[in-house]
């Protein structure tokens, strides 16, 4: 997920890489590689953080090494908070 105010939607691979040796990693490679990008506001993106576990967060050099996204490690089924956010370059809002 990005904040919809600090990034311009370059996809990182930052999650990749620190989630790649956790065994639903690689089953998601495997099996799944499905993938879903959010554009939050500054409130969800803290909320984000207490909705689930095992995320890392990325920064921008450019702006002061702030934070622009969360990846968060694969999983079967994610907290019900993610299903009402944005999906990243949707014009509609479906909440």
């Amino acid at each position: 997920m990005f904040y919809e105010s600090r990034s311009d939607g370059a996809c990182p691979v930052v999650g990749h890489l620190k989630f790649k040796d956790d065994p639903k990693m690689q089953e998601w490679l495997d099996h799944s590689y499905r993938k879903v990008t959010c554009q939050v506001s500054d409130e969800e993106f803290e909320a984000a953080k207490e909705a689930a576990d095992e995320w890392v967060v990325i920064t921008e050099n450019s702006l002061s090494n702030q934070e622009v996204a969360l990846a968060f490690k694969p999983r079967g089924e994610y907290p019900d908070f993610f299903k009402k956010l944005r999906l990243f370059g949707a014009e509609f809002d479906f909440q």
